[in-house]
């Protein structure tokens, strides 16, 4: 039941197109920015679980793998994706056939990252003794939910190396934004010689192969990640920044003063009802841009009272997206609607609530009838337990 979207990873939202990020990487006055060893210090939202492509599950995970690993695809400034570890890319006329061209490229350990490290990763992944919670994205590839749920085997999926340089991804149905999928950590290779070696003890420092613009060195739980410029990187040359030093904080009050106070150059998030005051004390390092992300509200539709659709469709019709949108969030976040947020490429993206322009008034009135019909009322109050995190805008949401 979708109530709600936004860039805060929260389950009771509103909208879309919200990502803040505070910070001033290039102005030399910044302590968290040292201009002679060209690093920068980075206030994180949380402490990673895994820096393992296969086994990450948040944002804040991905902040640091996404400097470590490259994909097929990568991004522009925009957010659109560009050619990465594939040079170019070829699509059969049903579109069911991608063929992909990889550049010349080395692991930070000088082997060769080539089509053999996409397909072992993709297998790897897909392997349901892996346990990856992000698996499920790859579906659109040929036999993957077969594999990922045990019904064939991970070597039956449409990935294979046609020889080191030419990779093969056959599909279940066309799937035309495969090249913006393929940015996602999901499908980033692996070094299939040190995960062979190691296990999943590959991504300890000492042990750990990237193919990215940056090399972890040093991962203290709780306090640091450190990771460096790789020389190895195929664009190695402009990379700009040397180091990278990631810290947990999940308080974003907190990370919003040591930017403040010059302690950090960067932080991942700020507090939204700070946006103006932030805005008018540091000119130029509040950055907002689009993030595609939609938050809901989840139901156990097994038990009372989530059991009956008169109280989910009452809770929803009840909940005021605009306001958590525009007093709560203020960083451009969008009511939703729908569970698919604006901006999935190639979907039109016109399902709606049916109610969904209806004045809350109303809607407010017809959840109340519904409630009532359910058997709720001041005689028999509904009451629930609702978890959410305790960090971010999710206790004033």
């Amino acid at each position: 039941m979708n109530v709600g979207g936004s860039r805060r990873n929260v389950l009771l939202g509103a909208g879309v197109l919200g990502a803040a990020a505070l910070g001033g990487c290039t102005n030399s006055r910044v302590v968290g920015f040292d201009k002679a060893r060209r690093s920068l210090d980075i206030c994180n939202q949380g402490e990673p679980l895994s820096l393992d492509p296969h086994k990450i599950q948040g944002t804040w995970e991905n902040n640091i793998v996404g400097n470590m690993f490259i994909g097929l695809t990568t991004e522009n400034a925009k957010a659109e994706p560009v050619p990465g570890m594939a040079e170019s890319w070829e699509t059969s006329a049903d579109g069911l056939t991608w063929i992909f061209a990889l550049r010349r490229a080395n692991w930070s350990d000088g082997e060769a990252c080539d089509a053999h490290d996409f397909e072992f990763a993709f297998r790897r992944i897909l392997n349901p003794e892996n346990g990856s919670q992000y698996a499920p994205l790859l579906y659109p590839i040929k036999n993957a939910e077969a594999a990922f749920t045990g019904q064939m085997r991970p070597e039956t999926i449409g990935v294979n190396a046609i020889d080191d340089r030419t990779l093969e991804i056959r599909l279940e149905y066309a799937t035309p934004y495969l090249p913006q999928l393929l940015k996602h950590y999901t499908t980033f290779p692996v070094p299939k010689h040190r995960v062979t070696m190691y296990g999943d003890a590959w991504i300890k420092p000492e042990n750990i192969a990237v193919n990215g613009a940056y090399i972890l060195r040093k991962w203290w739980s709780n306090y640091i990640v450190h990771v460096e410029r790789n020389p190895a990187f195929y664009d190695a040359d402009n990379v700009v920044l040397e180091h990278l030093y990631y810290y947990p904080s999940n308080d974003v009050q907190a990370t919003a003063r040591r930017v403040e106070a010059r302690e950090a150059g960067w932080s991942t998030r700020f507090p939204s009802n700070q946006v103006e005051a932030l805005r008018r004390d540091l000119p130029d390092f509040p950055r907002v841009a689009p993030y595609l992300s939609c938050n809901y509200l989840s139901f156990n539709t097994r038990r009372a009272p989530f059991n009956d659709v008169r109280v989910r469709q009452a809770l929803s019709m009840a909940y005021e997206r605009e306001f958590v949108a525009t007093q709560i969030y203020r960083t451009g976040e969008l009511p939703a609607y729908s569970f698919l947020p604006p901006g999935i490429f190639n979907y039109p993206g016109t399902a709606r609530y049916k109610w969904a322009d209806t004045p809350i008034a109303e809607r407010r009135r017809e959840a109340e009838r519904l409630l009532r019909a359910a058997g709720y009322g001041p005689n028999n109050p509904l009451r629930f337990e609702f978890s959410h995190r305790s960090s971010s805008d999710n206790p004033r949401v």
